[in-house]
């Protein structure tokens, strides 16, 4: 039995060493094989430039101040127009500088926020280039009840009663910028108050216009929804337009209306009318 225990010893040794022999020879070329290499995006370098902005909430009629301002990392390719990389530069001179337009923290100075050097936060300086101003009269009710602020955008309606039946409402200007209340143009001014005159921002051959309108008839404000840019108020409105069945696009036609109901009684058929609630 010596000899078959022998073989069988042999034959265990032999298929050991080969396993051990070929594991190690697998191992050893796996190690030489290229191993994967992640991958590695770079991103794009920026180039950044500085530009100065509000460090403090910045106010109509504030006078600039370097403890005021900053100056913080930009892309250069996305600076604001206009804009200004350092605050000695912004404030270079010995002329002082006043904010124009209401600015929050981080939003960048920019010129047609605050005055030029040396000027005074006064109603020219908010004008757009190639346009005017002119003044109006109102009372509280040409002036939407004294709610219309400085940046709001208004319809001009000029009225005009020639004889007891020739009256009639014309929308003279659309989409004007009021620039002023009294003497107010701070556009984050919050407190109605009873209008006196408002000032608007007109080309100049309108300025002649509104000139002309104050002294044939009566001017009034009609308040635009903000960012509305539809001219549907055009057209005339007369004395006998008031007595007409108002039409859909009419704020009448979202109140009551009227409608006919037919009721039988004893084999008699009548027609009756009544009002409907539009709102229910």
């Amino acid at each position: 039995m010596r000899g078959p225990a022998m073989v069988m010893v042999g034959i265990a040794v032999v298929v050991g060493a080969v396993t051990v022999i070929g594991g190690r020879y697998y191992l050893d070329r796996s190690s030489q094989k290229p191993q994967p290499q992640p991958v590695v995006v770079q991103a794009p370098e920026i180039t950044t430039t500085t530009v100065v902005v509000a460090a403090i909430p910045l106010r109509f009629g504030m006078e600039l101040s370097t403890n005021q301002l900053k100056e913080v990392a930009w892309p250069a390719a996305a600076a604001p127009a206009g804009s200004t990389r350092t605050i000695a530069e912004f404030l270079k001179g010995p002329e002082k500088r006043v904010v124009l337009a209401a600015m929050e923290i981080n939003e960048p100075v920019l010129p047609g926020k605050v005055t030029g050097p040396g000027e005074r936060a006064t109603l020219s300086a908010v004008i757009a280039p190639g346009m005017t101003a002119v003044s109006i009269p109102l009372s509280e009710t040409q002036g939407v009840a004294g709610l219309v602020m400085p940046g709001d955008r208004v319809n001009v309606m000029l009225t005009r009663t020639l004889d007891l039946d020739q009256s009639y409402t014309d929308v003279l200007l659309q989409n004007i910028r009021v620039v002023a209340i009294d003497q107010t143009i701070d556009q984050r001014s919050e407190k109605p108050a009873t209008i006196r005159s408002a000032t608007l921002e007109v080309m100049p051959q309108d300025a002649k216009r509104v000139a002309l309108a104050g002294a044939v008839g009566s001017l009034s404000l009609m308040l635009r929804k903000a960012g509305e840019r539809s001219t549907g108020a055009a057209g005339r409105i007369s004395a006998k337009d008031l007595l007409l069945e108002p039409d859909a696009d009419t704020t009448a036609s979202h109140g009551r209306r009227t409608t006919t109901v037919k009721v039988t009684r004893n084999g008699k058929t009548e027609d009756y009318t009544v009002i409907t609630d539009r709102t229910r």
